[in-house]
């Protein structure tokens, strides 16, 4: 690309390329003897033991005797391109073609009580039923029977019953 023996100079092409000038003097280093030694001990280790990672790799060298820590012994897998057979991140996420059944989605929001979220879940179900529902479980059995709810359970139906159908009550207690 920039050629050196060319009319223009040095500063001129790398200008007209868009290419720093430090890329074109640098000369990369060759790799060491001591280096091309840790590579192959790595690449035996792993023919031999596929499953290592980096880590267990590095205390193998380590054990060896090596001066290999954890990071270089991962530079050097990576420039090799070697991986660990292990299992990877996002084994568990579902194929995007598999269908999404409606009672998995989160419809209610974190805040609200799940007893009034569970009557929401049924799309089909009016909102008259889904009261029915909140207040049925909320009412203790020996208060249904006298058909009248103690006042301090008459609040508490309020706040499920605005949470399930999400209107305010016209009146201020709940009707018999």
């Amino acid at each position: 690309m920039v050629d050196r023996a060319h009319r223009l100079s040095i500063r001129r092409q790398c200008e007209l390329l868009s290419v720093s000038r430090s890329g074109v003097y640098y000369e990369p280093e060759p790799t060491s003897p001591e280096e091309l030694a840790l590579m192959r001990r790595i690449d035996e280790l792993h023919l031999q033991y596929p499953f290592f990672g980096s880590r267990k790799l590095s205390l193998e060298l380590k054990s060896e005797g090596r001066d290999a820590n954890r990071k270089r012994v991962q530079r050097l897998m990576r420039l090799m391109g070697l991986e660990a057979l292990a299992p990877k991140p996002k084994t568990s996420e579902p194929h995007p073609e598999h269908p999404v059944f409606p009672l998995r989605q989160n419809s209610c929001p974190r805040s609200s009580s799940s007893r009034a979220c569970a009557g929401r879940s049924a799309p089909s179900a009016p909102p008259q039923v889904v009261c029915m529902v909140v207040c049925m479980t909320k009412i203790p059995p020996r208060t249904r029977k006298k058909r009248r709810a103690p006042r301090a359970n008459r609040s508490l139906l309020l706040v499920f019953l605005v949470g399930a159908i999400g209107i305010e009550p016209t009146t201020p207690t709940v009707s018999r």
